[in-house]
């Protein structure tokens, strides 16, 4: 019988990090406005995703930049001595679940979601935030909002979540773009 092949946590992270990239670039380029008749606070909510909000929600450490990394990173230039998350610390688990949140990204607005108006979880407090129940996701910002943290699970409270929502996809291209609805439950 063979022993198995045990693979250090960095270069396992890396490999994460990688497939996160791919999933999350599907992403940059899109707006998704969200909008309920049930939301207090707005009408609707933009939601965009951009390179350098990608380091962020990674949950690891570096000296780079948030775009060098990215671009590091969709290259799959990236090493591991890019980045930092010790294999033996709280940061471990906490990259793991990120990135293991962070690989389906790609086909977030395609789930059924629920959505929470003014969310906060300890120190984060968020405009809006979505959960697919098995990760949640908070957005910041002024009149549009990018990403601003990745929780595993439904951190949502279940007394103010909106499960009555559509979600208009607007791809963002020079010269123009192109609508489409993606989602509407009612």
């Amino acid at each position: 019988m063979t022993e198995p092949i045990i693979i250090p946590f960095k270069e396992r992270a890396r490999s994460l990090i990688i497939q996160a990239a791919k999933a999350y670039s599907t992403l940059l380029g899109t707006d998704f406005i969200v909008s309920s008749n049930k939301f207090v606070y707005r009408k609707e909510y933009i939601l965009r995703f951009e390179k350098k909000n990608f380091l962020h929600l990674t949950g690891v450490k570096t000296r780079l930049s948030a775009e060098h990394f990215y671009q590091k990173t969709i290259r799959e230039k990236l090493t591991i001595y890019d980045f930092d998350c010790d294999s033996t610390s709280d940061l471990s688990n906490k990259v793991r679940r990120k990135l293991n949140a962070l690989i389906d990204i790609g086909d977030f607005f395609e789930c059924n979601l629920l959505f929470q108006e003014m969310f906060e979880r300890n120190t984060v407090k968020c405009l809006i935030a979505s959960t697919n129940k098995k990760y949640t996701l908070g957005f910041s910002g002024d009149e549009i909002l990018w990403p601003k943290t990745l929780l595993n699970s439904n951190r949502l409270d279940p007394n103010k979540t909106i499960s009555k929502y559509e979600i208009l996809k607007n791809t963002r291209v020079t010269g123009g773009g192109s609508s489409q609805k993606l989602k509407k439950v009612i």
